[in-house]
């Protein structure tokens, strides 16, 4: 599963308000020949969505993200500009709570597969 930190959470939020894109669109991860995108959509049936604030922030064909593997969208900072990364944590050890114990992972935002 693909989760996102809670400062790439803000940052990404803060990115689609500041645009002005419509409160019920996110940003979709998408992958060409060599990279991972985020393109401004909507939320179908089949994604899973990534939800901060009460607003779609990520979306996730759920293929991709089976085909991608684990990971945690966060922030790296540069030294003009921060970045947003995929860390792999695939060999992370686990907490006593089945949660990857590791300081990236330790700020995380709350997930849901759909919109209540």
């Amino acid at each position: 599963m693909i989760e996102v930190s809670q400062t790439a959470a803000t940052a990404l939020r803060e990115s689609l308000q500041f645009s002005g894109i419509e409160p019920n669109k996110g940003l979709r991860l998408t992958q060409d020949a060599e990279n991972l995108l985020l393109e401004v959509d909507s939320p179908r049936e089949s994604d899973r969505v990534v939800w901060f604030k009460k607003a779609p922030i990520l979306i996730i064909n759920r293929e991709l993200e089976h085909s991608i593997g684990e990971g945690l969208i966060d922030v790296e900072e540069g030294i003009a500009v921060n970045h947003l990364v995929l860390r792999r944590e695939n060999a992370a050890p686990h907490n006593e709570y089945g949660l990857p114990h590791s300081p990236a992972f330790s700020e995380r935002c709350y997930e849901t597969s759909a919109k209540s």
